[in-house]
């Protein structure tokens, strides 16, 4: 998988779960810029490891009623997901 396709990926199971409705969405919560997505994925940049601390503790840090219920068991295995990811680059 390249590193457009990883970013990609991580966007829309995001968007899919309902937790942002946009690009900039996005990028906020990984703790970037409105247009750091478009740009990572133009040049493949590859998610640094703090972006990705980033995405999983703003995920952590949601509030409950911000995710619908049957979307929460999803939602904790991607942050768990995201924190192996983190492990195994670090």
């Amino acid at each position: 998988m390249t590193n457009r396709q990883f970013l990609q990926s991580i966007y829309d199971t995001v968007k899919a779960l309902g937790i942002v409705k946009s690009q900039y969405e996005f990028g906020y919560l990984c703790g970037k810029e409105q247009s750091w997505f478009s740009c990572a994925k133009s040049v493949d940049r590859q998610m640094s490891i703090g972006a990705m601390v980033s995405l999983a503790v703003s995920l952590q840090n949601l509030p409950p009623e911000r995710i619908s219920r049957h979307t929460r068991p999803h939602v904790k295995r991607l942050i768990a997901e995201i924190w192996r990811m983190i492990e195994a680059q670090g």
